[in-house]
């Protein structure tokens, strides 16, 4: 992917669009959790209004004020979206981790981590897995496993 530059709105122009964000302390949801709009684990969800300028460090933030425990948390993020198979099944990818103890912001997605240089479409969700950071390994604490039969269009990076 070509270094692009950074992605700015203008927030007094343009609306925002409703972010739906999972939270939960200690690892993510499963995917079967998002199998159905009834499944969806509403008792862990901030619904935000934001843009696409975004970043991670933004929307751990917003978690943070509305989830105290996760103020000083370490957060990976993951994305959330509908696979391009056919069957109305979400998929995940990876795609950062924030921590405000050593103001890190690394992962697939540290030199672009915007929700646009993320591929964030409108109407994906994000879950974010916090912890305290003491008890956390250094490291990114995920790896990325390509799903076999179901490539995110959308990640054509390789760098």
């Amino acid at each position: 992917m070509s270094n692009a530059a950074p992605i700015k709105v203008d927030r007094q122009k343009v609306p925002p669009f409703l972010l739906r964000l999972f939270f939960k302390q200690g690892g993510f949801h499963s995917l079967d959790d998002f199998s159905s709009p009834r499944r969806f684990p509403v008792d862990e969800e901030l619904q935000i209004y934001t843009w696409r300028d975004c970043t991670l460090k933004e929307l751990h933030s917003l978690l943070a004020s509305a989830v105290p425990e996760a103020a000083n948390a370490r957060c990976k993020f993951r994305l959330v979206y509908l696979a391009r198979n056919g069957h109305g099944e979400y998929t995940k990818r990876d795609i950062g981790i924030y921590s405000p103890r050593t103001d890190i912001n690394n992962g697939p997605g540290a030199k672009r981590d915007t929700l646009a240089h993320l591929r964030f479409m409108i109407g994906d969700f994000i879950d974010v897995s916090y912890s305290d950071t003491v008890s956390e390994p250094p490291g990114l604490g995920f790896r990325i496993k390509q799903q076999s039969g179901d490539k995110d269009t959308r990640d054509d990076d390789n760098e």
